[in-house]
């Protein structure tokens, strides 16, 4: 657990601890985020015939492709991490896979389908960072023969774990429920739970997280209706004077005091007390997901995001 009282809250601070630029010193791992519609963990990714882009007809293949069958035929590389799970365990029809499948199937009854973004992204993003990254295969024998559990079939449970287990958590932000909401004449949107964070704590929270504990967190990389939850792995930034616009590798000539500024056109959604407004220009990198193998991997998927922020 940080410790609060080490954390930075003073720009002039973080320029003098040298904070504008850090990632984190071991990079989460990437993995798929298991989609709802593939049947989550019930997903065969090693299988080549189950490759569908809708609910059911991925779910009608299994049902008609039992596991119990690539069982008899020794074709364990083409079971689903959580059939590999039912299997060695000897669990029956109430299992881990069924359980899958039961996810997805609530949305396909009422909605009649089951949108692709879907998935346990939450709990991958979550034990990509708190979990070892699993780099090696490990062999199980059973009466039935010897099968494998892949990096990613236990990057697999791993994220099911952490998906649906219970942990203290600290959250910032909202959860916006519209697909297309609208914005007023600043371009911020108007309902109050697709604002999400002010620059300001989004400053604090990633350059404390990072750049002082050397831990990262998960961020939802998307502002509406869908949630795309990401790993974040570094940051960078630098300063521009919100009113010249002019680009600044130091704190000073890029700070401007709100008595000079009556043009400021964010000066409503500004908060009274404040005597001065710096902009800040941040990349930030993170983890994205991966297409799962049947192989011994070690993957770091990293994308970049640009943030301006006044």
């Amino acid at each position: 657990m940080e410790d609060p009282s080490k954390m930075i809250f003073n720009l002039a601070e973080m320029e003098n601890q040298k904070l504008l630029k850090k990632n984190v010193s071991e990079a989460p791992w990437s993995d798929s985020y298991w989609p709802l519609f593939e049947g989550a963990l019930g997903a065969r990714y090693n299988d080549s015939h189950m490759n569908f882009s809708n609910w059911k007809g991925a779910h009608d293949y299994v049902t008609k492709n039992p596991a119990k069958e690539l069982i008899r035929k020794k074709l364990f590389d083409n079971l689903s991490p959580s059939e590999k799970y039912d299997f060695l365990l000897g669990l029956g029809k109430e299992n881990l896979t069924q359980s899958s499948w039961s996810e997805g199937e609530e949305y396909f009854r009422e909605y009649g389908k089951v949108e692709t973004w879907m998935g346990l992204c939450h709990g991958w993003a979550a034990a990509s960072m708190m979990m070892p990254n699993p780099e090696k295969l490990v062999e199980v024998k059973t009466s039935a023969g010897k099968f494998n559990f892949y990096p990613s079939d236990i990057k697999a449970l791993g994220t099911l774990l952490w998906a649906k287990g219970e942990f203290q958590t600290r959250f910032v932000g909202g959860r916006c429920n519209s697909k297309g909401p609208a914005v007023d004449g600043m371009g911020r949107p108007k309902e109050v739970d697709c604002l999400d964070n002010n620059p300001g704590t989004w400053h604090l929270a990633i350059v404390n997280q990072i750049g002082v504990f050397d831990r990262s967190f998960v961020m939802d990389a998307t502002y509406d209706y869908q949630v795309w939850n990401q790993p974040v792995y570094g940051y960078e930034y630098s300063y521009y004077n919100p009113k010249t616009k002019k680009e600044s590798s130091t704190l000073a000539p890029a700070m401007i005091k709100t008595s000079e500024w009556s043009a400021d056109e964010r000066k409503a959604v500004r908060a009274p007390e404040a005597k001065s407004i710096v902009g800040i220009r941040m990349q930030v990198t993170y983890v994205t997901e991966n297409t799962p193998q049947n192989k011994n991997t070690n993957q770091h998927n990293i994308q970049l995001l640009s943030i301006c922020m006044i």
